[in-house]
C-alpha cells in the first residue's frame, strides 16, 4: 500500500498540513522538523500526487509547445529553446504536444487547455486556408496563448513571428544586385500568413526595381521565353525543387537564383547560389515565453489584443556550388 500524508503524519506525530507544508519546503515548518518529515518520507516509500497538488495550488507549473510535428528544424529548435528558456528563467516544464496539423486533434487538445491541463501555451498552428479558428475558446476564457511562427487571421491572441515582409525584401534586392531580371514565386501556402507575407514582399521589392513577377505553385509551367538572369523564390528548399522538376528547361542556359527560409542541404543545383533566411528561432521561442509567462503571471492585460512582435532574421546565408555557407 502506498503511503499517505495521513501515515507519515502518524508516524512523525504532526497533523497532516504540517506534513504537506514541510514536503513543499515551506518555511513556516521549522527546518528540523522538515527534515525528519522528509526522512519518514522517504523511508516509508510516499510518492506525491503531481495531479492533486497541482490541484491544491492552481497550477501546473508547464507551458504547453503545440506544434504539427518534431521532424524539421522549425518545429525542433523551438522546442529546444523554449524548454531550456523556461527553466532556467521561470523554473517552468516545458510539453511538446503534437497536434499533427489535424483539425480533430487540434480542437481536442484545445479543449484540454481550457480544462487548465496546462497553465499556458505557446502555439504553432495549422497552416490550412479552409482551418477552424479555435484561439475565441482560449481568449474568451482567458487562458495565457501566444501563436509562435505563423497565427489564425484576425485572431485577438498576440503572437511572435518572424519580420518576412523585410527578410525578402532584402533577399529580393540581393538577387536585383547579382544580375536577376525576372522573379518567379512559389510561396503558395492557401491560409498561412507567413508565407503570404513573404509573396508580398517579393511582389513590391520586384515592382519597385522593375523586374519581371510570376507568382505560381510547384505545378506552374514557365514559359521559355523567360529572361536568362532570373530568381526563384519559395518557403522551402523543397518546393523551389518540385518547381524545377516541373520546369527543367528553366535552367538551360540561365543563371538561377534561388532563395527560401530556414535551410538547404547539398549545392544550389542548377542555381547559381541560393540564398538561406536564417529564422531567429531562440529569440522567438524567449520572446513568446516571456509573453505567456506574463499572462500566467496576471500582466496579461498590459498586453495589446492581437498584437504582433516581429522579430529579425538572424542572417541570410549564400550557398554556392562548393557547398559553403557565407554571411549574404
Amino acid at each position: 500500500m502506498a503511503a499517505t500524508l495521513k501515515m507519515i503524519a502518524k508516524a512523525g506525530n504532526v497533523d497532516v498540513s504540517t506534513v504537506s507544508r514541510a514536503l513543499r519546503d515551506d518555511p513556516r515548518v521549522k527546518a528540523a522538523t522538515r527534515d525528519t518529515i522528509k526522512s519518514l518520507a522517504l523511508e516509508m516509500g510516499y510518492k506525491p500526487n503531481w495531479a492533486a497538488r497541482s490541484l491544491v495550488a492552481g497550477k501546473t507549473r508547464t507551458v504547453w509547445l503545440l506544434i504539427p510535428d518534431i521532424r524539421n528544424s522549425t518545429e525542433q529548435a523551438p522546442a529546444r529553446h523554449a524548454a531550456s528558456y523556461l527553466d532556467n528563467k521561470y523554473g517552468y516544464d516545458l510539453m511538446v504536444v503534437l497536434h499533427q496539423n489535424d483539425a480533430r486533434i487540434y480542437h481536442r487538445i484545445i479543449e484540454k487547455l481550457c480544462q487548465n491541463a496546462a497553465d499556458g501555451v505557446i502555439i504553432v498552428p495549422r497552416g490550412s486556408r479552409n482551418d477552424q479558428d479555435f484561439s475565441p475558446m482560449l481568449h474568451g476564457r482567458g487562458f495565457p496563448a501566444v501563436f509562435m511562427d505563423r497565427h489564425p487571421a484576425k485572431t485577438k491572441i498576440p503572437c511572435v513571428i518572424t519580420d518576412n515582409f523585410n527578410a525578402c525584401r532584402k533577399m529580393v534586392g540581393m538577387c536585383a544586385d547579382a544580375g536577376a531580371k525576372a522573379v518567379i514565386d512559389v510561396s503558395g501556402c492557401p491560409g498561412n500568413n507567413a508565407a503570404a507575407a513573404r509573396s508580398r514582399a517579393v511582389l513590391f521589392e520586384s515592382r519597385k526595381r522593375n523586374m519581371l513577377h510570376l507568382h505560381c505553385d510547384e505545378r506552374y509551367v514557365v514559359s521559355s521565353e523567360w529572361p536568362k538572369n532570373i530568381a526563384v523564390f519559395a518557403t522551402s528548399q523543397s518546393a523551389i525543387c518540385n518547381f524545377i522538376r516541373t520546369n527543367s528547361h528553366l535552367a538551360d542556359g540561365r543563371d538561377m537564383l534561388l532563395a527560401c527560409f530556414d535551410d538547404w542541404i547539398g549545392e544550389p543545383f542548377p542555381g547559381k547560389i541560393a540564398l538561406v533566411a536564417k529564422q531567429d528561432f531562440k529569440t522567438m521561442s524567449e520572446r513568446a515565453c516571456d509573453l505567456v509567462m506574463s499572462m500566467i503571471n496576471g500582466n496579461g492585460k498590459k498586453i495589446p489584443q492581437g498584437s504582433r512582435l516581429k522579430v529579425p532574421v538572424e542572417s541570410i546565408l549564400t550557398v554556392d556550388n562548393t557547398f559553403q555557407l557565407a554571411p549574404g
